[in-house]
């Protein structure tokens, strides 16, 4: 699979600015100071025109083709993968192009349809069934900084050589894009749950941290390692149920894997020994605590909490480094 990595600003659907969708991070690349990427998932004639910054107005395609012999305008068949900076400053991969064709030179599309754009420019054609958006809230997979990755170029062709890279560079560069290829092919046949841990698992290889601590980090988004037992001395048992079977109990966040920082992740205090289902119940915001360790439960499953024998009564213990952790869980997670 040919693949070309593309800086661009991040937004939900790519489809135009509108006044609930602005672009985040964006180039200002033109007279109205904002990045034409903002339509590359508009869709005209059942295809996608995708756009982004190239100062020298010039791709080198047999960067891109690598063994393939370049003696015209564009190449086919490449994978363009959409990378963006989300409003809290990390980057993830937001979407792709698959079979896509790619130009040398920068294309115009007067568009006769009857919204804006009027004109299109573009680099990239694909078809709309081979372009994919990954929906804002599950954007987690993640695009690394360092050597050989983009920093603020806004494309890179993913290939680095030895003339400019040492020989681990090259191979951190290459196994990220295994990663990325295999993420996108089995995108939609791999559950969503699975699909964010691996999400996670990359973040994690490819972070600042120490071998030890990375090891710490999976454990713990896991739930197990030395985030569990420290967390089961702190709950020898399920506070709500009264579930001791360890087997049964899970090693939860409370304030979410994808909003906490790397120290927050392995803090016990930043955790809640839970049997399964009162997990289940917590990580989708229908119950939470009060700092006091009373139980908050949501008006939308009260009813359904009685079928399962959960006391509405239920107060339990409160460390005191968890309560700042509870009030991030009430103010963002809990569906009062």
């Amino acid at each position: 699979m040919k693949i070309l990595f593309c800086n661009i600003g991040w937004m939900k659907h790519y489809r135009g600015q509108t006044s609930d969708d602005q672009i985040i991070n964006g180039g200002s690349y033109n007279e109205t100071g904002v990045g034409l990427e903002v339509t590359n998932f508009y869709r005209i004639d059942n295809y996608c025109y995708g756009y982004v910054y190239v100062k020298s107005q010039s791709l080198d395609l047999s960067r891109i083709a690598k063994e393939e012999v370049v003696n015209k305008d564009f190449i086919d068949d490449v994978c363009i993968v959409w990378v963006a900076k989300s409003p809290k400053g990390k980057r993830f991969i937001v979407g792709w192009y698959k079979n896509a064709k790619v130009y040398g030179k920068p294309q115009h599309l007067l568009n006769n349809g009857d919204k804006n754009p009027d004109i299109i420019d573009y680099w990239f054609k694909a078809k709309k069934n081979d372009c994919v958006l990954i929906p804002d809230a599950e954007r987690n997979f993640p695009y690394p900084s360092g050597r050989g990755f983009m920093s603020s170029s806004p494309y890179t062709y993913a290939a680095p050589t030895l003339k400019n890279y040492t020989q681990h560079e090259i191979e951190v560069v290459q196994n990220y894009v295994e990663s990325v290829k295999s993420f996108i092919n089995n995108y939609g046949k791999t559950p969503k749950e699975q699909i964010a841990l691996e999400g996670d698992f990359v973040s994690i290889e490819y972070c600042k941290e120490k071998e030890t601590t990375k090891t710490q980090l999976i454990d713990a988004r896991l739930g197990q390692g030395k985030f569990r037992k420290k967390l089961l001395k702190l709950y020898p048992e399920c506070p709500v149920s009264k579930v001791k079977l360890e087997a049964l109990l899970k090693a939860s966040h409370i304030k979410p894997w994808k909003d906490s920082n790397n120290e927050e992740r392995l803090d016990p205090n930043n955790g809640l020994i839970l049997a399964a289902h009162i997990d289940a119940l917590f990580d989708k915001g229908y119950i939470s605590f009060e700092n006091d360790g009373s139980l908050l439960v949501s008006d939308s499953c009260k009813d359904d909490l009685e079928k399962l024998h959960i006391d509405i009564n239920t107060k339990i213990e409160i460390p005191d480094k968890t309560k700042k952790y509870l009030r991030w869980h009430r103010d963002k997670v809990f569906n009062k």
